[in-house]
């Protein structure tokens, strides 16, 4: 699979909706940058995981030769490492993508 990085960034106060996720993802990525942040991984029009990671980059081409997760595009926000777990919760409460079963730590749902 060739791939075409194409990072978004999540600026103070800025929150994707399922529509801005899914109408800006891409399907490659080749950048050699490292990105911390939230990933979404999308199966045409449904979100279906979302993770975290400090290496974006690493961890999308983890899942794609690896996991058994069924994905054809991905989206990601860019954010600081102290972000991470609260991000990544915060979509995952609101999307609830098939893949994503257990519910994140540190949250009352």
């Amino acid at each position: 699979m060739r791939w075409y990085w194409a990072p978004r960034t999540k600026e103070s106060g800025t929150e994707f909706s399922q529509k801005d996720i899914l109408d800006n993802s891409s399907i490659y990525v080749h950048d050699g940058c490292r990105y911390c942040g939230v990933y979404f991984l999308l199966a045409d029009d449904e979100i279906v995981y979302v993770g975290q990671s400090v290496d974006v980059k690493k961890r999308l081409k983890q899942h794609a030769d690896y996991s058994e997760k069924t994905f054809n595009r991905f989206f990601f926000v860019q954010c600081d490492r102290l972000e991470l777990n609260k991000l990544e919760a915060y979509y995952i409460l609101k999307f609830r993508p098939k893949y994503n079963i257990a519910i994140p730590r540190g949250t009352n749902e």
